[in-house]
């Protein structure tokens, strides 16, 4: 019975297999196989309040994301003898424009650190108390810049007409916002706008609230700043993984360390070192490339923890007919959410009247196929996972212990890279801070963690190539199996012994 059950422990711990024939590995036990239960489970609560606390750092101590600038078209300071929602010549200053009149608006001391701008109208509905209104209206809307107080003004473009399809619920006053212009990239120092209503026939339309939006100027430096520190992080990961498992060639890594090499690669490219100069360099070249990074890092972590899993539970001689299937849900989310993401970049960058994700086309059409398709990717996640608890009660408590952890740390990760598919779709508005700044930190520090536990426990015994007397001090070779310093890993046997046992 002892023979069983050492035998079943070889069998369910199998490693992931990138080739038709299996390289025997020598690699020493990792740390998260040699600690103990308390200690792997102080590892998970130490990440979890980190991660909780950048989520309340982003709300407490981070500066506020949107820098907004708010004028109505006209303001009445005497309202006690004046009708607040009618536009009174003697009572009222400014313009109003369901009378033909313009609006004339500016904002100054904008730099690239702001990002972008945009200018909303929200239009007053002066039949909200007796019915909504939905209709198509016209702005005649001219915007010019100049690049410093001295500079010459600049036209932009002028009275170019930008249509919007207004939504004004009943019982509210203003309108849903319609966004009028939307500059992608900053280039100059004063922005100056002039907005005139192209039809004058409109009887429902009163006051106009014009709304200036900028990327707060703290916001970015802060966004800057924890980008590159989380980006100094996977990086020592990195090197530290490599560096304790520098005399060990590739093929002699477990697959978990290889994954987690890939992993913390994906990583560094998900805190985009080029976000500066997708603020700096005006072009979709890096906004494209922002996306990609993110869209690819997220696809690979699906597809890490849905393989990772399935050869844990099951042997496999290669790695494509195997995971095709993976392979192919995973690829198709990776594959739409990339063009979407591409179509929404195109459109910011070639519409100054850009809004919001879902203007793009087939937007609809799109967020159903990712749903359906990660509905798919769940619920065989979910068959992995009964199959693999049943897995850890058969097995012994070595690989258990390894199993458990990789299936309690990847859960709690993939629950939110899941729902950031879906809120990539919404654009949240409450929260973005503290979500920005959550994302890094549990993407980042996951994988740091995985880097360190997949360490070899033993540091200073000899590992992948040892000297050989007989060619001198100088020369190296790699152990093979007649060297009295070369020990198997207690939980890698070949595929032949395994493959054997399972037809039994």
């Amino acid at each position: 019975r002892a023979e069983d059950e050492s035998t079943d422990e070889r069998v369910f711990s199998c490693e992931m297999i990138f080739f038709r024939k299996k390289v025997p590995r020598d690699h020493l036990p990792m740390l998260v196989e040699k600690l103990p239960v308390w200690a792997l489970g102080l590892v998970l609560v130490v990440y979890v309040v980190l991660v909780a606390c950048s989520f309340a750092l982003g709300i407490v101590a981070s500066p506020s994301e949107w820098d907004t600038h708010s004028v109505s078209s006209w303001q009445c300071p005497y309202s006690e003898f004046n009708d607040s929602t009618r536009f009174n010549a003697a009572q009222c200053i400014g313009d109003d424009l369901s009378n033909g009149g313009t609006w004339e608006g500016s904002v100054v001391g904008v730099s690239k650190m702001n990002q972008v701008l945009l200018l909303k109208a929200s239009v007053m509905n002066l039949l909200h108390q007796q019915e909504g209104v939905q209709k198509h209206l016209g702005f005649n809307v001219e915007l010019r810049g100049r690049t410093s107080e001295t500079a010459d003004i600049e036209v932009i473009y002028a009275n170019d007409v930008h249509y919007h399809d207004l939504v004004c619920p009943e019982d509210q006053l203003y309108c849903d916002d319609a966004t009028l212009v939307y500059l992608p990239f900053v280039s100059y120092y004063e922005y100056d706008v002039s907005v005139s209503l192209n039809s004058t026939e409109e009887t429902f339309v009163g006051d106009i609230v014009f709304t200036f939006v900028l990327v707060d100027y703290y916001y970015t430096m802060f966004e800057i700043w924890f980008r590159f520190g989380f980006l100094m992080l996977s990086f020592l990961s990195l090197i530290v993984l490599t560096f304790n498992l520098r005399n060990n060639p590739w093929d002699q890594w477990s697959s978990e360390q290889q994954w987690v090499a890939i992993l913390l690669f994906g990583t560094m490219a998900y805190d985009n070192p080029f976000f500066s100069l997708q603020i700096l360099v005006q072009g979709w070249f890096f906004p494209l490339l922002d996306q990609f990074f993110m869209v690819t890092y997220i696809a690979l972590l699906l597809l890490f923890l849905i393989i990772t899993l399935d050869s844990l539970r099951k042997p496999l001689r290669s790695f494509l007919r195997g995971h095709w299937l993976k392979v192919i849900i995973v690829g198709s989310i990776w594959l739409i959410c990339l063009v979407a993401g591409i179509i929404v970049e195109t459109k910011q960058v070639g519409s100054l009247e850009y809004g919001s994700p879902s203007e793009i086309p087939f937007h609809d059409d799109i967020f159903l196929v990712v749903v359906i398709l990660t509905g798919i990717y769940l619920f065989y996640l979910i068959y992995i996972y009964i199959r693999c608890f049943k897995i850890i009660r058969r097995v012994g408590r070595t690989l258990g212990k390894r199993m458990l952890f990789f299936i309690v740390t990847s859960t709690f990760v993939i629950i939110t890279a899941i729902v950031g598919i879906i809120v990539s779709f919404t654009n949240p508005s409450s929260f973005q801070v503290s979500i920005f700044l959550s994302y890094l930190a549990i993407f980042n520090l996951y994988t740091a963690v995985l880097a360190i536990m997949y360490m070899p426990w033993a540091w200073g015994q000899v590992q992948g190539p040892i000297r050989d007397r007989r060619f001198g001090s100088s020369a190296s070779r790699v152990p093979t199996k007649d060297d009295e310093t070369f020990r198997e890993n207690e939980t890698d046997i070949s595929l032949e012994v395994i493959e054997d046992v399972s037809s039994k």
